[in-house]
């Protein structure tokens, strides 16, 4: 079903013998087809000339400077927030588990990296804080004792995981 050209060349003064020097070489490429050569025409007409514009999202800031800005909430770190540990503010999708957003959360936060130095987290409402541990799969849920400072709820924590406030009961 394919057509194809091929060359061979040796490379030899003493015959088509192998031990003697004889090499073959043999080139398989497709010999051009009116059926190939229109399915390269067809596809190079598909390609369009301006890059489609794709739905914006809602960006979510991802350095604690930015969070901080953008939400209000506050964080500190044992050796400084540069030290390794990272945040990043989730969304529905990023919390993953439907009967927490169906609970109507108010605030979450991925915190990752080098979280074992200890971490402290205030959002600027106050509620209950609910931790999604990363170190288990699928992640364990569990209710977190939190402090109100200032009219914000603050939670400690040392393991990575996604932190989820929740209006208060």
């Amino acid at each position: 079903a394919n057509n194809y050209t091929g060359s061979s060349t040796t490379d030899s003064n003493t015959g088509a013998c192998p031990e003697a020097g004889f090499s073959y070489w043999l080139s398989l490429t497709p010999a051009p087809t009116t059926e190939s050569q229109n399915r390269a025409k067809k596809k190079a007409e598909k390609i369009p000339t301006a890059a489609p514009t794709a739905t914006p999202r809602p960006q979510i800031a991802a350095t604690h400077v930015a969070l901080q800005a953008a939400t209000g909430a506050t964080f500190r770190t044992a050796f400084g927030l540069d030290s390794g540990v990272h945040f990043r503010q989730l969304d529905g999708a990023g919390i993953g588990v439907q009967s927490i957003i169906d609970s109507g959360y108010l605030a979450a936060f991925d915190v990752y990296g080098y979280v074992e130095q200890g971490v402290e987290v205030c959002f600027p409402q106050i509620g209950r804080v609910i931790f999604l541990d990363a170190n288990t799969s699928p992640r364990a849920i569990t209710s977190l004792e939190s402090t109100v400072v200032s009219g914000q709820t603050c939670i400690s924590i040392n393991s990575p995981g996604s932190l989820v406030l929740m209006p208060s009961p």
